[in-house]
């Protein structure tokens, strides 16, 4: 009997060692997570568009709200190019292609450009703004892209939302 349940237990020994997958490259690890956390954060940014588009129509003058949500857009913004920028990404092309960002993520990222845009001229914190003038410029030249892309892109879920604003 010992030697029944030993050879049972041998079996499934090598049986479960049979079967085991490869060990995960450390490499591409690294890479799904970093695709991983560029999802999240444009599924942020999109599911805040609302919040944006609100914050647009009432800039005209200065708030410490809108501050807040400035500061806070371009730390999002930041975040996304930072994490592109350390998986070796092409932002542009992946715009372009819809690869991890959605076209409704590109909508929201141009409804928060001409968040930016407008309030930046009532925004009281200047001085905490200067740390974020290179995503700031980045994010404004990027502005064009985005329009090009939501006029050409029938596919958007309620249409483009920052083509309705003025």
């Amino acid at each position: 009997m010992k030697k029944k349940i030993s050879l049972l237990i041998c079996s499934l020994l090598l049986s479960s060692c049979s079967n085991a997958k490869n060990a995960i490259n450390e490499d591409e690890l690294d890479k799904q997570i970093l695709q991983t956390k560029i999802i999240a954060i444009s599924s942020s940014l999109e599911s805040a568009s609302f919040l944006y588009r609100a914050a647009y129509k009432n800039s005209e003058k200065s708030s410490e709200v809108n501050d807040h949500l400035y500061l806070y857009a371009l730390s999002e913004i930041e975040s996304l190019f930072n994490t592109y920028d350390m998986g070796a990404l092409d932002y542009k092309k992946d715009i372009k292609s819809y690869r991890l960002i959605s076209g409704d993520a590109i909508d929201s990222m141009c409804i928060i450009n001409k968040f930016l845009k407008k309030y930046q001229s009532h925004l009281e914190r200047k001085e905490l703004v200067k740390r974020y003038d290179t995503t700031l410029n980045k994010t404004f030249v990027l502005q064009s892209e985005y329009l090009n892309l939501l006029k050409n892109d029938p596919d958007l879920i309620n249409g483009s939302q920052c083509l309705k604003l003025n």
